[in-house]
């Protein structure tokens, strides 16, 4: 277990404070992969003005079973700054994601995985005034604002504005079978 913790990138002169968790790693009554388990409990973590709260867990290493909650409300610019990526110190702005995961992935058959998958996951996901250069592009992304969600294989974008150049871009979506998309 930790308990206030921080992690500290000299280069940048950033701190990421707060960080909580408690944890454990057994291989199992099996002594194997197969009966192994990870456990990261209560991450807890403010990097910035953001917060990071979240669990995850991971059974059987050779057909892996994942449950994982995330709450997040972070700041882009931090997280540029922090992980002292140069692409990535260009990018502000604000993203909460809110994710329930829970489910069976079988890493050799994603295809027959992805069903399965977006069946265990809830999450919503909010940007606001994201800005950012793509590389090798003349122009900046300002002011994306988004805001999705994604219940039982069913996304609703209900949200996408942003700025290129001169030009503004509005978008609205949903996907009813977000499985669909992977199988042929």
């Amino acid at each position: 277990s930790c308990d206030n913790g921080w992690l500290h990138n000299t280069e940048t002169k950033t701190k990421l404070d707060s960080l909580a968790f408690k944890g454990y790693y057994t291989n199992g009554a099996g002594r194997s992969l197969q009966t192994s388990e990870l456990r990261l409990l209560n991450v807890n973590a403010r990097p910035g003005k953001g917060i990071f709260r979240g669990n995850l867990v991971l059974r059987d290493f050779t057909n892996p079973k994942i449950s994982m909650q995330v709450n997040s409300d972070l700041e882009l610019q931090f997280i540029g700054a922090f992980l002292g990526i140069k692409d990535l110190q260009r990018i502000t702005g604000h993203i909460r994601l809110t994710m329930d995961f829970r489910e069976l992935v079988d890493i050799s058959l994603p295809e027959k995985t992805i069903g399965k998958l977006t069946r265990g996951i809830q999450s919503e996901l909010t940007v606001t005034n994201l800005s950012f250069r793509i590389p090798s592009y003349p122009y900046i992304v300002e002011d994306l604002d988004l805001h999705a969600n994604m219940k039982n294989g069913f996304v609703r974008m209900d949200t996408l504005s942003f700025r290129i150049g001169h030009s503004d871009f509005q978008l609205k979506g949903f996907l009813s079978n977000l499985p669909a998309i992977f199988h042929r």
